[in-house]
């Protein structure tokens, strides 16, 4: 049988060994070292990226906002449009109503007033204003609009103006002209059943 001796000192196997650990200990923490090295540079690469991806976002973001704040403009005067279009429409579909109304209120005017503006202000609803060369020519203007039986009124519209308000009057004094404004609420179903 052969028997191996070994002639090699115990501090000496001890020594190797410990050489041995630290060797691989020392290996082991270079690759551990190297290895955190990778994982944090690839940690600070993809944070600096996500912080990258985050501003553009938040510009995004801003363009968004200011696109939307820039469509309320649009907003805004496309609903101004939308009632502007609902009022033509409706002249437009009864302008024969109110050339009829027209006509009424001009044949309850004196010779000594004229109108300069009329507008549709509501359903049933009509402002007024206009010149007269004195008081007493509104004051005859207002007496003819009130009359519920008109001598001059278009056959069954002698109750068409149902109520007149004097909403201001006003004198030039440099051609002692007399402006007013007048509101006049009327019987839209009865001029909507006349057809001329």
């Amino acid at each position: 049988m052969s028997q191996s001796i070994n002639l090699i000192p115990q501090e000496e196997v001890v020594s190797q060994q410990k050489q041995s650990v630290v060797k691989l200990s020392s290996v082991f923490s270079v690759v551990l070292l190297v290895l955190v090295a990778i994982y944090a540079v690839y940690m600070v690469y993809t944070v600096n990226q996500i912080k990258s991806a985050t501003r553009q976002h938040e510009q995004n973001i801003a363009n968004h906002r200011k696109d939307i704040n820039s469509l309320k403009e649009i907003e805004i005067l496309a609903r101004s449009l939308d009632g502007r279009y609902k009022l033509l429409s409706e002249v437009l579909d009864k302008r024969q109503n109110y050339s009829i109304l027209l006509e009424e209120i001009t044949k309850r005017m004196p010779v000594t007033t004229r109108i300069d503006s009329w507008n549709i202000s509501a359903p049933g609803t009509v402002m007024i204003s206009g010149v007269a060369d004195d008081y007493l020519a509104i004051a005859k203007l207002l007496d003819n609009m009130s009359q519920k039986d008109f001598v001059d009124a278009g056959e069954g519209m002698e109750s068409l103006l149902t109520d007149i308000t004097l909403n201001s009057v006003q004198l030039d004094n440099q051609d002692t002209d007399v402006s007013f404004a007048l509101t006049v609420k009327y019987d839209s179903k009865l001029i909507s059943g006349v057809r001329k």
